[in-house]
């Protein structure tokens, strides 16, 4: 019955291919048939999707021969990460240091070539969860948040089928990110940290210093 069902459906519902062979010579069975598979596909386009471990498949035997059809199901497991800062005392409450945005990339290999999907950080560091086969995978940052550096640690997960498969990972924010970024900044500002230096005889590794000063006194 299951098999004459799967030919029916791959045979874009043409119940005389389906039936083929079955020597059906009661026209009431036949259409007794013919209403509980109507039936059955009603029932079946009114689940829901499946997920991604399901996997069904016809097998064709040609040449007149029954088509067949089975299916497997392994579930899949999911990955996730929790990303968070190691000196919190330092960029909590601090504009400056931002946890949402960092982009991770799931590879399949080590060397991180293989890219699987990716996952993203929200405000508190946690970011979705990527369905995925089981096995190993690695996970290595794309992209870094505000006020941090790009990571560049590969950390292995392992995903169990059913399961999801989480890892935590902790960060030391840059110091001075605002001042960094405003390094780039030309004009009278640029000239007056240069000016300074010169006539102070300043070592090279103070010049941030000095343009800080300079914009606090402008702000």
């Amino acid at each position: 019955m299951r098999d004459m069902f799967l030919s029916w459906v791959y045979n874009a519902f043409d119940f005389d291919v389906a039936f083929y062979g079955t020597n059906l010579k009661r026209q009431e069975y036949y259409e007794d048939l013919k209403k509980a598979f109507q039936k059955k596909l009603e029932e079946i386009r009114a689940l829901a999707v499946p997920d991604q471990g399901f996997c069904a498949y016809v097998i064709n035997g040609g040449n007149g021969k029954q088509v067949m059809g089975g299916w497997t199901y392994v579930p899949h497991g999911k990955a996730k990460l929790k990303k968070s800062s190691k000196e919190p005392q330092v960029t909590e409450q601090n504009p400056a240091y931002r946890l949402n945005g960092a982009v991770y990339g799931v590879y399949t290999d080590a060397g991180c070539k293989n890219l699987t999907g990716t996952l993203t950080t929200d405000e508190n560091g946690m970011t979705q969860e990527l369905t995925v086969s089981p096995g190993q995978y690695y996970i290595k940052e794309k992209s870094c948040p505000t006020g941090y550096a790009l990571d560049d640690t590969v950390y292995p997960i392992c995903v169990l089928s059913g399961q999801t498969a989480m890892i935590e990972v902790s960060d030391i924010p840059q110091k001075n990110p605002v001042c960094k970024k405003r390094m780039p900044i030309q004009g009278n500002v640029k000239l007056q940290v240069m000016r300074h230096w010169k006539e102070q005889n300043l070592k090279s590794d103070t010049i941030k210093d000095c343009m800080r000063k300079i914009l606090q006194k402008k702000e």
